[in-house]
């Protein structure tokens, strides 16, 4: 199956510590399970097992996993609490941070996370769908969507829209749906805010 190939091509290249690269950015993987992740406990307003990893450059991802639920999010180095960027299914194992190319100790400008919705009607789960994070010192949020079976060049797509996401401003523009607007596309967007 194509997009199970290409799917799993992109995590092969990860796991093998491929930067992916443009000619302005490249890519700079880590991950969300493992030695690279810790539990925190006694955190206010947490319900559920939260993980905080280790990200790049002060970016710190999270995941707090309830029942059958999983929310994703992301500590900034400026800011004063976790952005929360999408809630659902599952999210990957591993993440993508889009870098400047130079200088070298530049700061990711975004990231790259396959995530697996949930339709909030029926609770079917669907996917995966690639979501762009836009990443400011202060603040995090969902800039893209691509739907990885219904998109044929779904992480080149991605990261397009990664590498152009720092005209975007957090709170004001709308989310992309970056080729076909498909049922779990929409459920990634509309994640239920609890």
């Amino acid at each position: 199956m194509r997009v199970r190939a290409f799917a799993w091509g992109m995590m092969i290249a990860l796991v093998a510590g491929t930067a992916w690269a443009s000619a302005a950015f490249r890519g700079v993987d880590t991950e969300l399970t493992g030695r690279s992740c810790r539990f925190i406990t006694g955190v206010a307003g947490v319900q559920g097992d939260l993980k905080r990893c280790q990200g790049i450059a002060g970016f710190q991802p999270e995941t707090i996993a309830e029942h059958t639920w999983v929310t994703f999010r992301i500590r900034t180095p400026a800011g004063s609490a976790p952005s929360v960027i999408f809630r659902g299914f599952t999210v990957d194992t591993r993440m993508e941070w889009r870098v400047p190319a130079t200088p070298a100790t530049a700061p990711p400008v975004a990231a790259v996370i396959r995530v697996t919705p949930k339709d909030m009607d029926t609770l079917d789960r669907g996917g995966p769908v690639l979501m762009v994070v836009r990443l400011e010192r202060a603040a995090a949020c969902m800039v893209a969507v691509v739907d990885a079976r219904a998109h044929p060049d779904a992480i080149a797509a991605a990261r397009r829209a990664a590498d152009g996401a720092s005209g975007f401003a957090c709170g004001r523009d709308r989310v992309e749906t970056v080729g076909p607007a498909t049922r779990w596309t929409r459920a990634v967007i509309d994640w239920p805010r609890p």
